[in-house]
């Protein structure tokens, strides 16, 4: 038997978040990624390691194209997500301290979410935000981190079984 749980990626436009989720089930990276139109949601059944056994979990990966703000005034977005990803560009600082702004306001309001950090396009090129760039940003809302790289698939893998053992634990 396994269990179905719900995941919202938020973050600015172009951070990667799209091509994160193409990572992570066909494990491709396209540099010609158009932008996301509308609400697109992709599944991806899992087996989740835990100290008790293996759990069959399926994630339902819901990538928006809109903005936080935009999302968090949508509540038929976020309702019933079990986790929240925040995603942020490591060559775009800004999308850093929009992702820190609206981490405060999403955890208020949804306060039964689990909340992961990506830090996406941590692959070298043309990054600006460095680990502990993206630690100090989030010091306050104590959430896991994980610098990625949809292009070259760093961490990728780690980051989603993070978010599966965080919403079954």
């Amino acid at each position: 038997m396994s269990i179905s749980k719900k995941i919202c990626l938020l973050g600015d436009s172009a951070v990667g978040k799209t091509s994160l989720l193409h990572r992570f089930i066909y494990q491709r990276f396209d540099d010609q990624q158009q932008h996301t139109f509308g609400i697109h949601v992709m599944r991806k059944p899992m087996s989740i390691s835990l100290a008790g056994g293996t759990v069959e979990v399926v994630l339902l990966l819901w990538d928006a194209a809109t903005e936080p703000q935009v999302c968090q005034s949508n509540a038929s977005y976020l309702r019933g997500a079990a986790g929240m990803m925040l995603v942020c560009d490591v060559t775009r600082p800004a999308t850093l301290l929009n992702i820190s702004k609206h981490m405060t306001t999403l955890q208020t309001a949804y306060p039964g979410c689990k909340y992961i950090v990506a830090a996406n396009k941590s692959d070298g090129e043309q990054q600006i935000l460095t680990r502990g760039d993206v630690q100090s940003a989030l010091r306050h809302h104590e959430v896991p981190f994980y610098m990625t790289s949809a292009k070259t698939g760093y961490e990728v893998e780690k980051l989603f079984q993070q978010v599966g053992r965080l919403l079954v634990s």
